[in-house]
């Protein structure tokens, strides 16, 4: 299962896991230019994971490095910050794309 914490506020990503770095192909040290994101995130699916309701099933695909679709699956919660507004994403995500 591939897990991303994303800041919001800060427009930063917290925190990545391994197994999500394997899907998408980047490492580490690659995932942190912010240009990557616009590469690996069509507009129209980062418009669907920030907009979509808090604990509900997302689908959307991804560009991974080699250039390939990869279909995600999984959930996304939210998490706040003191004032009670929403400071991060959280995702839990699986390749789909041979389903």
């Amino acid at each position: 299962m591939g897990l991303l914490e994303f800041n919001i506020i800060k427009d930063k990503m917290e925190y990545i896991n391994p197994k999500l770095l394997e899907i998408i192909g980047y490492n580490r040290d690659e995932i942190k230019d912010v240009h990557v994101y616009s590469r690996m995130i069509p507009q129209k699916q980062l418009f669907k994971i920030i907009n979509s309701s808090e604990e509900r099933y997302l689908e959307f695909y991804i560009i991974n490095k080699k250039g390939d679709i990869k279909w995600l699956a999984g959930k996304r919660i939210n998490l706040y910050n003191d004032q009670g507004e929403v400071e991060s994403i959280r995702l839990w995500v699986q390749d789909i794309t041979e389903r």
